[in-house]
């Protein structure tokens, strides 16, 4: 079963085409080190497409900053070779179905 569930915060959004839209999704997890007791967050970036209303819906609701929580699966793309001889695999989360975490405003009202 290929299912994903992310929840975090919108760092930017790019219109591809009219019916196609890319995120880029920020989460975070935080722990305690055992030795230290330090506190320590780590920060993942994810590429989330939504595709036909889903990709309309986030353009309209959306903004940078805002926490979602995003389904779909994942989509492993083309394999990328920078300069320096490093292969970067790319993977994407393609959305099924959104959830605004907080609330959304509408023409100045929140909904």
């Amino acid at each position: 079963m290929n299912r994903a569930f992310l929840t975090g915060r919108i760092e930017s959004l790019k219109e591809i085409s009219v019916d196609v839209v890319s995120i880029q999704l920020v989460t975070s997890h935080k722990w305690v080190d055992k030795l230290s007791g330090e506190k320590k967050e780590e920060k993942e970036q994810h590429t989330v497409i939504f595709f036909n209303k889903m990709a309309h819906i986030i353009k309209k609701y959306s903004r940078i900053g805002m926490i979602i929580l995003v389904e779909g699966y994942i989509k492993t793309g083309k394999e990328t070779k920078r300069s320096d001889g490093v292969v970067y695999i790319n993977k994407e989360i393609h959305a099924k179905s959104i959830e605004f975490m907080e609330p959304v405003r509408v023409d100045g009202n929140i909904k």
